[in-house]
């Protein structure tokens, strides 16, 4: 399928994808908690079957993996996203040590599938159960044999199922089976990385952003301020102490705007396109650029090369999720939102 195909998919109805760049592991022991707490750099006193995003970082303080961090009673699942070239069980490892816990690669024993849509509430209610419906965000649950990590990165309902090989035909087989009633799709990374440019998520696969920290990246919510002791806190206390002298910001045009190329403004430089991807369904051009702090701003308009752009506030477009109550509303018996 195209990837303007995947992502109406994604928009509108229900897509499903084979999550191979989603590595998870489950740690375990007396001191799991002290573990995680100490490998990351934002705050991980969760409830069960809560879930945080978090990073770790390298020790300049550029991302390595975009991590979710999963309770489970007294252990922890760790759903990794690892920059391309790295080794995911490796980075674990060396952030966490082994001392008096077990890190568990979940992949020899497990699979994940990943359902994104306006309707995979719904849809996952029918094939796998209904508890699922009522799922707040950042929260997992084990239903029918599988681990439902809700998240997702797109900007519509989004679920990771950790699935057990021996089950994963019969639990594809059920998908396959309901998603007749949904117009189930089959999505790509590409398509879960465009739809998550869109909508203002981090992706560690985004190479344009990997020279930069989360301060300039303005991913200081994934940080916890009282933490001092994790991977790369040095260099966040410096960049922080300094300021920061750039930010990512969201430009939109009418026509496509180079990577690398200047953003100017009142014939002064400001800054440079980091990222740049056509807008969903035809909708004009958009790019993230680091700009410089005072003029990180939405609403100036830019020279982008000779292309006219605006700074905006994201997220750039009007996501389908939002205006849907599972309450109310309903894919499978014709009742759309209007």
């Amino acid at each position: 399928m195209s990837l303007p195909l995947e992502l109406q998919t994604l928009r509108s109805r229900v897509g499903l994808v084979e999550s191979r760049h989603l590595e998870v592991f489950r740690v375990e022991g007396v001191r799991a908690f002290e573990a995680v707490d100490a490998a990351f750099p934002q705050r991980v006193f969760l409830q069960d079957a809560q879930v945080t995003q978090t990073l770790l970082l390298a020790d300049d303080a550029t991302i390595v993996a975009d991590v979710q961090v999963a309770r489970d009673d007294e252990a922890f699942f760790l759903l990794c996203e690892v920059r391309p070239g790295l080794e995911a069980e490796a980075l674990v490892r060396a952030h966490l040590g082994t001392d008096q816990v077990t890190v568990q690669p979940l992949a020899p024993t497990h699979a994940v599938w990943s359902v994104h849509g306006p309707w995979a509430w719904e849809f996952l209610g029918e094939a796998v159960g209904q508890e699922i419906i009522g799922q707040p965000y950042l929260s997992l649950q084990h239903v029918a044999g599988l681990t439902c990590f809700r998240g997702g990165k797109t900007g519509e309902f989004g679920y990771d199922l950790l699935i057990p090989h021996a089950e994963v035909e019969p639990t594809l087989a059920r998908l396959r089976e309901a998603g007749r009633h949904y117009e189930l799709g089959p999505l790509s990374l590409e398509a879960l990385d465009r739809a998550a440019l869109e909508n203002w998520f981090f992706s560690v696969r985004f190479e344009g952003l990997w020279p930069w920290s989360p301060i300039e990246l303005q991913l200081q919510w994934r940080l916890w301020h009282h933490k001092h002791a994790y991977r790369g806190a040095a260099a966040i206390a410096r960049k922080q102490a300094e300021g920061p002298r750039q930010r990512l910001t969201v430009l939109s045009a009418e026509a496509p705007m180079a990577v690398h190329a200047p953003v100017v403004l009142d014939r002064e430089r400001i800054g440079e396109v980091l990222l740049s991807a056509p807008g969903s369904a035809g909708r004009g051009h958009l790019a993230w650029a680091m700009l410089d702090t005072p003029v990180a701003v939405a609403g100036l308009q830019v020279q982008v090369g000779e292309v006219s752009a605006r700074t905006v506030s994201p997220p750039t477009m009007q996501n389908e999720s939002l205006g849907i109550d599972p309450n109310k509303h309903s894919f499978r018996y014709g009742r759309r939102p209007q």
